[in-house]
């Protein structure tokens, strides 16, 4: 961690106190072979004077403001783009501070650190899951373009010795963003993350898969919403009548575990209407996050672990006191996976799993705070067709965003048809692709309206702004 900031603070501090003509480590050498009256004195007062240089330094780190720490180690150019907000909240020995933020048409940065205050539970791994940041909308255009958008944590910094995460928070929409009171709300915090990629499930003997398993029935609406069951309407319901309902497996005595987790198992295999169903049941483990997906491999195949046998589908529910599905749940405490494969020749898959377990602090922290758009933004009209593409205009904002507008006959081509360079008064800048979006409701022989974002590795000057060049087709800011 860079400590600049806390010894300029430091130095200046001591440099203020004033003790002329007075050496401690000469005056007590002076005293060891002949002890004045007066030695004991001098101890007291070298004792004094050392306490007195202690709470100095502590009381100067104390005074170092969390934007001040933000600086040290994003660096004043990064900095000069977000505002100071300094609010806090504190849950289960964890401060979150919410320490800067900044606002520019489409795009959010919030900065954020997460201090463990009672002992060392944070690592340098840390995540956020879940989080929701309420109080921002999103004001469509005329046109009709947008409503995507792309969001995301990411640690910057960990300070071992203070147990303190710093992490940037970034939400980038196709649309404005418009809200100024925003809410930030994290109820887990994650870290010492393991992961276990491609663990075979040997305990699982898929030749002896029940063909007549006990089943039961429920309806979609008993289902939680996070089922993955949208793909299956073609493959799955087609093998039922709109009145009949979804078979799922009956909890089995026969349970597969994991070595790496206690957090799930395996309950059932049964092979139902030709289809493989396993369910995993699933335990909700105190200071523990666990996330886990099972698939199959082909040993058949040449390379058989570079086609996985996804499942079609999955079911997530729990039970309730009756032992009825139910989705009034917070926790689905069974997931049923379906998988289309050849269930006469079981014996020759291998069933595979991921698994990911993290400790977890579970709390609710919660912080109000503004965060304005400033409004600055350059832009200019282009009007030009740049390699069959009709380019309309350009922005950019001081986060290093850039917009660019037009008309494309095939969106496919919109994610791969730019270089994108922006020209300043101190150099080239160079950009990579963030996103895109399109008018949907395309007419026939009519083109997609298109947005195409790209963004820069460093904030921008929009006073060093020259010009932009897509493609190698340069075009001038006029202000």
């Amino acid at each position: 961690m860079n400590w600049d900031n806390d010894e300029l603070i430091i130095k200046d501090l001591l440099n203020g106190i004033n003790t002329p003509g007075y050496n401690i480590a000469s005056e007590i050498e002076k005293n060891k072979v002949k002890k004045s009256p007066s030695f004991k004195r001098h101890l007291v007062t070298a004792a004094a004077l050392l306490m007195l240089l202690t709470f100095t330094f502590a009381a100067a780190a104390a005074t170092i403001s969390g934007f001040k720490y933000l600086v040290s180690i994003i660096g004043e150019e990064n900095a000069g783009v977000v505002s100071p907000v300094e609010l806090s909240d504190e849950d289960r020995g964890i401060k979150m501070e919410v320490v800067a933020s900044g606002r520019f048409d489409n795009m959010l940065k919030i900065y954020v650190t997460l201090q463990d205050l009672t002992g060392e539970r944070l690592a340098d791994d840390i995540k956020l899951s879940p989080y929701s940041l309420d109080g921002i909308d999103r004001i469509k255009k005329v046109n009709g373009i947008g409503g995507s958008s792309v969001r995301g944590w990411d640690r910057i910094d960990y300070d071992e010795q203070n147990h303190k995460a710093t992490l940037l928070y970034e939400y980038n929409s196709s649309d404005k963003l418009e809200g100024e009171e925003l809410t930030l709300k994290i109820d887990k915090i994650l870290y010492n993350t393991k992961e276990y990629w491609n663990y075979k499930v040997t305990e699982a003997d898929l030749s002896k898969a029940d063909r007549n398993p006990h089943i039961f029935y429920a309806s979609m609406e008993q289902f939680l919403s996070t089922s993955n069951i949208g793909i299956l309407e073609e493959s799955i319901f087609k093998n039922y009548a709109a009145e009949d309902a979804i078979p799922i497996l009956k909890e089995q005595a026969d349970k597969i575990s994991f070595p790496q987790t206690e957090g799930f198992n395996i309950c059932a295999v049964g092979v139902v209407d030709g289809k493989l169903h396993i369910q995993t049941q699933n335990f909700e483990i105190e200071n523990k996050d666990t996330n886990y997906n099972i698939y199959f491999v082909d040993l058949k195949n040449p390379q058989p672990y570079h086609d996985l046998k996804n499942p079609e589908g999955i079911f997530r529910f729990d039970l309730d006191e009756d032992g009825n599905i139910t989705k009034e749940t917070d926790f689905p405490a069974y997931e049923e996976y379906v998988f289309d494969i050849d269930t006469d020749r079981l014996e020759e898959y291998e069933l595979l799993a991921y698994i990911r377990e993290s400790d977890a602090i579970k709390g609710e922290w919660e912080v109000k705070f503004s965060s304005e758009d400033s409004g600055e933004i350059l832009k200019t009209q282009i009007n030009k067709d740049v390699d069959g593409i009709r380019v309309d205009s350009a922005s950019v904002n001081p986060f290093g965003g850039i917009r660019i507008e037009g008309t494309v006959d095939n969106h496919v081509k919109i994610p791969v048809m730019f270089n994108v360079k922006i020209n300043t008064s101190r150099g080239e800048m160079i950009t990579t692709f963030s996103s895109y979006d399109y008018l949907g409701d395309r007419t026939e022989n009519s083109e997609y309206n298109f947005e195409a974002f790209y963004e820069t590795e460093k904030p921008v000057d929009l006073n060093s702004v020259i010009s932009i060049e897509i493609n190698g087709v340069t075009t001038y800011f006029e202000r």
